[in-house]
């Protein structure tokens, strides 16, 4: 239930944000930058604090969560930093909440893609209706169903599981280093590569759904297939379906199977350190952070976009293959 429950959050959430950015905001290029580092910036440090206070404070994820939606919805009306600063504090306590979910029904990062995957569609869709209406009527029902599901939240929540501390290693160390490499990888690609058929509005939403299906679909066929051979075949799959991905079906497909390693990262990362949740979170988000800033700056590609893509996906197997192999000493499959 709390994995359910978070993911429609997600979903609300990033709906509001873009729905804000570029209505109320009218996508002003200044604000941008202002919005995504508070929005995914901010996120290590909140998740390190909450690592440190959750053990006198069980609860104060979900509280996060609730405070996060809160600003969400006022952001809307208020500034792109109160609308990005709550969605940091959703997403820490959100994400920390689900995450411990996944542990404790030992889901191996299914629920994590579960969560993952509704925050695509809802940037997607907020930012189509954000170009056309900017009605508070549409603020004022997602508040009020926002702040119920929040609610609803408090009522479900178990308790953080009480998990033994590793030290940290050069294994360690390596784990975090590749996750987030990866992470900054998967930003940039997934921004900065285009196809010529995503010029029309149907085909650019089957894109999103597309990333959408990928990360729900990577943390189950890692607990099925292992981590390393989920990573080995759907990175490789995206290198050569981004090669050709200028044909719709094998863009499509490249999207799909490039965007399979989020919940992977996520889990490999949570399960290395596991009393440092919101630390790890936070991390990987600010790789997103990252990998924004090139499509920011308008930095060129040094090789086309597909060749760009392919090499991203060959570059990302590699790391992951790695952490998969030092990681195969666990008794959970890798």
């Amino acid at each position: 239930m709390v994995t359910a429950i978070c993911s429609i959050l997600h979903f609300f959430v990033d709906f509001t944000c873009a729905w804000a950015m570029f209505g109320r905001f009218e996508g002003k290029y200044e604000f941008f930058l202002l919005y995504n580092f508070c929005a995914f910036a901010l996120q290590m440090p909140l998740g390190t604090l909450m690592d440190l206070l959750r053990g006198k404070h069980p609860k104060l994820p979900s509280l996060c969560a609730a405070l996060g939606v809160a600003l969400t919805a006022a952001g809307a009306l208020a500034h792109p930093a109160v609308l990005g600063l709550g969605n940091a504090l959703f997403h820490v306590g959100g994400g920390m909440d689900v995450m411990e979910s996944d542990f404790a029904r030992r889901r191996q990062g299914r629920e994590l893609g579960i969560f993952v995957a509704p925050g695509a569609l809802g940037l997607y869709v907020g930012t189509m209706l954000g170009k056309k209406y900017t009605d508070l009527l549409i603020l004022a029902i997602l508040a009020l169903l926002m702040l119920l599901l929040t609610w609803k939240l408090f009522q479900e929540n178990p308790d953080p599981l009480q998990e033994t501390s590793r030290k940290t290693t050069a294994r360690t160390a390596y784990l975090c280093l590749a996750c987030f490499l990866v992470v900054i990888l998967r930003s940039w690609v997934g921004m900065a590569v285009t196809f010529a058929w995503k010029s029309t509005a149907a085909f650019a939403a089957l894109s999103v759904f597309a990333a959408a299906l990928g990360k729900l679909s990577g943390g189950f066929f890692a607990s099925r297939f292992g981590i390393r051979s989920t990573v080995t075949a759907s990175l490789l799959l995206s290198a050569a379906c981004y090669l050709l991905g200028d044909l719709l079906l094998f863009g499509l497909a490249a999207i799909f199977f490039f965007n399979m390693t989020m919940p992977i990262t996520l889990y490999l990362l949570a399960r290395e350190i596991p009393n440092l949740k919101g630390f790890a979170f936070g991390l990987l988000t600010f790789g997103l952070f990252l990998g924004f800033l090139p499509v920011y700056t308008r930095f060129e590609l040094p090789v086309s976009g597909p060749v760009f893509g392919a090499a991203g996906s060959i570059v990302s197997c590699i790391l992951l293959v790695i952490a998969g192999k030092v990681a195969e000493n666990d008794p959970i499959p890798v």
